[in-house]
């Protein structure tokens, strides 16, 4: 049974938008508080994520590992409106471990779904595209109606988008059958992936700490430092959602055209990254809508950077193990260095001499990016994108069955 075509990017979209509903609740915490649950939320969504695309590649069924994972959530999420839980941090904490745990399930799974898809029904980051638009609608959505009702709209929301989710799942995906012999030989690969890859999953991570400086303080950036409206950060957000649509629709195509490897690809969005950062630095106090032109470069440091991340991970996986792979490598990029990320920077945004104040931070992560540029430049040998993978051995069955292929009648 082949994979429907639409299939790869609605779960892109609905898992996208449902993930982002949860991770943008009000908890009520500031400060610090709020700061220990956001690490605790990107600790879960870390060992979640390696957790389960280990569990999918072992069992060879990431149908099964999916969809236990979505209904698990779908009964542990609305437990953030009980009083007894929501008035108790160290419940909270738990519970924001747990459903980050579960939500971790997506990381690299859709993913691997939507490689498995995309030779025959159009390329990676066309499906991801649709990621960035289930995630705008959805705040655009839960922003309007939690002021009406309150959390009840994000955790309803939530539950609502795990009925298509479920659905698309259950009826709608395909599932292998391994046999005994294949079933034997699974083993859980995580070490073999990390091992193998420290150097590629090393640049990741420097990348995305250097990257969580905007990622994570971009709010408290547009609203503290320049003093602007939350209108203003509002369309900082949508000017980034479009940037990344742009980059993840048209990114294949250009990356053809140009015969761009990996390490030319990496090392402009390094570039780029710490340009933006300098650029942050000469916005002018009166002008502070300026800093939305520098917005466009997120679908540079954002969306290009995730597709060859995720192209990349899918060429160095071991094989059989094309899932934990992914998890392993987004997990990183995106969870690791996020949480890490927002202890070394927070400590560094404090003004002195607790800290070294927002202009530093800023110079500061641009050199770290300029210095992990000219290593890359001066110690790596660039490597194509969609370098040939060495063949998966014919015991070893994919974790999704390749699109069928439908011959050209002959005229």
């Amino acid at each position: 049974m082949a994979i429907p075509f639409w299939l790869p990017a609605a779960l892109q979209f609905f898992s996208c938008a449902a993930v982002s509903c949860v991770l943008r609740h009000h908890l009520g915490y500031h400060g610090v508080w709020a700061a220990a649950l956001s690490v605790a939320s990107l600790t879960g969504l870390f060992c979640g994520s390696l957790f389960w695309g280990a569990v999918a590649d072992y069992v060879g069924n990431i149908k099964g590992v999916l969809s236990v994972a979505h209904a698990l959530a779908m009964i542990c999420v609305p437990f953030n409106v009980m009083p007894s839980i929501a008035s108790s941090y160290p419940l909270l904490a738990c519970l924001t471990v747990l459903v980050s745990f579960l939500l971790a399930a997506d990381t690299g799974l859709v993913d691997t779904i939507c490689l498995a898809a995309a030779d025959a029904q159009g390329d990676y980051g066309e499906m991801r595209s649709w990621s960035c638009i289930g995630c705008g609608l959805i705040c655009v959505v839960v922003g309007a109606g939690l002021a009406l009702t309150g959390p009840w709209m994000i955790y309803s929301t939530f539950v609502v988008l795990q009925v298509p989710l479920l659905i698309m799942l259950l009826f709608f995906l395909p599932s292998p059958r391994l046999s005994r012999e294949v079933a034997q030989k699974r083993e859980v690969k995580i070490m073999e992936c990390l091992t193998g890859n420290k150097t590629s999953i090393s640049e990741v991570f420097l990348y995305g700490l250097c990257l969580s400086l905007i990622e994570i303080f971009g709010p408290v950036y547009y609203i503290k430092f320049l003093g602007t409206s939350s209108f203003t950060f509002g369309a900082a957000v949508l000017i980034m959602c479009l940037a990344e649509i742009v980059v993840f629709r048209f990114i294949a195509r250009a990356l053809r055209d140009l015969h761009a490897s990996w390490a030319w690809v990496r090392d402009a969005c390094y570039a780029l990254l710490a340009l933006r950062c300098l650029g942050y630095c000469l916005v002018p106090a009166s002008m502070p809508w300026a800093a939305l032109a520098l917005e466009v470069l997120h679908g540079f440091n954002f969306a290009a950077m995730w597709y060859i991340t995720v192209k990349r991970a899918d060429t160095l996986a071991p094989p059989g193990a094309q899932a934990t792979m992914q998890s392993l490598t987004s997990g990183t990029y995106f969870f690791l260095s996020m949480g890490v990320g927002s202890m070394v920077w927070g400590h560094c945004l404090e003004a002195p001499p607790s800290g070294i104040g927002w202009q530093r931070s800023f110079q500061l992560c641009s050199f770290l990016t300029i210095a992990a540029l000219a290593w890359n430049r001066c110690a790596k040998t660039p490597q194509p994108i969609d370098a040939p993978r060495a063949d998966v051995p014919s015991d070893d069955l994919p974790l999704v069955e390749p699109p069928e292929q439908t011959p050209n009648p002959k005229p």
